[in-house]
């Protein structure tokens, strides 16, 4: 079986719903992440100017950030199909280094939406996701900058901040299952 590295902020984890939610309710703004076009929540096409991208960086540090947002569109029911498929699933995830919180949160989260989920089988933490690159693996993230795998497979997940990607692609969770599914039966 494949083994599948799945990055988790912006592929599983709605971190961009996240951090404009708080910053629209803290600055009184309607920034609606879908229109984001910026890494940073910095996008021109957000009908309000977001905050610095300052502000997020501070706000990536609070308790509780990475612990009470909202998964991904179908993420929780499409990674739940892949392991019972039988493909073996590692989250893969750059820790925010400066956060007293982010590591233990991070682990909460998986925990309470994959009861499978080990941490100690499950959970890679690295800002060099190279690292894992090997022949028969798929990386999804979607962040390009990360997708530079030479053996195994590079799937960017959709969102409107990496639209440049030249790469293979993946709009939905339904999407990305049904193609994983067939990729599997290649090797």
């Amino acid at each position: 079986m494949l083994e599948i590295y799945l990055d988790v902020d912006g592929v599983i984890y709605n971190i961009n719903k996240c951090a404009l939610d708080i910053a629209s309710e803290e600055f009184g703004l309607t920034l609606e992440w879908e229109k984001n076009d910026d890494w940073w929540w910095q996008g021109k096409n957000m009908t309000d100017t977001p905050p610095p991208r300052e502000y997020f960086e501070k706000l990536l540090n609070r308790k509780g950030f990475f612990l009470n947002g909202e998964a991904v569109d179908g993420a929780i029911k499409g990674v739940n199909k892949l392991h019972d498929y039988g493909f073996d699933i590692k989250f893969i995830t750059a820790p925010h280094w400066s956060s007293p919180y982010m590591i233990h949160e991070r682990m909460e989260w998986l925990e309470k939406n994959f009861d499978w989920f080990k941490k100690e089988k499950h959970l890679i933490l690295t800002s060099n996701k190279k690292v894992c690159d090997k022949e028969g693996k798929v990386l999804i993230d979607d962040y390009p900058h990360n997708l530079t795998w030479d053996e195994g497979v590079n799937i960017c997940y959709s969102q409107p901040y990496n639209r440049e990607y030249k790469g293979l692609r993946m709009n939905s969770w339904d999407e990305l299952v049904e193609y994983l599914i067939e990729l599997e039966k290649e090797f």
